[in-house]
């Protein structure tokens, strides 16, 4: 198995004068949660909010929205609408070059999707030193490893729980976090190019052996 890699510049640490700068520039709340993708149904963003809503007052976060969507992102919207959590949504659309600040100032990244191909956005949050809350199926325990937070993508509950712990229990988000980056370190470019380099000249030389006289 030969892996993606990500974009390097999200192994980058960011100064604390620029990760400020970041917050005031997109008008980020002092502590958040953080989703980013497309807001489409296969990504789930509704059950983040309904999780939000299921939580004490006194233990929810504002909930940071780096992604683009349509009738689900609207259906979302009006669902906050109805259980008054509408002003804890941000949509920030920061540039590319922006995000790894806004991976850092999170206080974890939220991917209960049902179905990826890899899961980019769970490297990157891995590579920004970030706890990851992510699905319990698919290509996701393999992209955030087995010290993240895997939960059930269909339970609002146990994403409410994997909240409040890594909130509150110091410890263990700390575990999940070294443990995080350091599963992550395989898919650096710098892993994942030479065996890709391997694959390809493997089959060039399968190719030339097949045409030889």
């Amino acid at each position: 198995m030969i892996y993606q890699s990500g974009h390097e510049r999200f192994l980058e640490r960011q100064t604390p004068q620029w990760l400020e700068q970041i917050r005031l520039r997109y008008q980020l709340p002092a502590r958040f949660l953080l989703y980013v993708g497309s807001v489409i149904e296969r990504k789930n963003l509704l059950q983040i909010v309904r999780a939000l809503a299921m939580m004490p007052v006194a233990d929810r976060l504002p909930l940071v929205i780096v992604g683009r969507g349509k009738a689900y992102l609207q259906q979302v919207i009006e669902y906050a609408r109805s259980v008054r959590l509408d002003s804890l949504l941000y949509f920030p659309d920061p540039s590319h070059e922006d995000l790894p600040a806004i991976y850092q100032l999170a206080d974890m990244l939220i991917y209960p999707s049902f179905c990826e191909g890899f899961g980019i956005p769970v490297l990157e949050a891995l590579w920004s030193y970030t706890p990851v809350i992510t699905s319990n199926v698919s290509s996701l325990p393999e992209a955030a490893g087995p010290h993240a937070c895997l939960v059930d993508p269909a339970s609002p509950e146990q994403i409410a729980e994997g909240i409040f712990r890594i909130l509150s229990d110091e410890a263990y988000r700390q575990y999940i976090t070294d443990e995080g980056y350091a599963y992550s370190r395989r898919f650096l470019p710098e892993v994942t190019a030479p065996q890709m380099m391997s694959l390809y000249e493997g089959i060039c030389e399968t190719g030339l052996e097949g045409h030889a006289l």
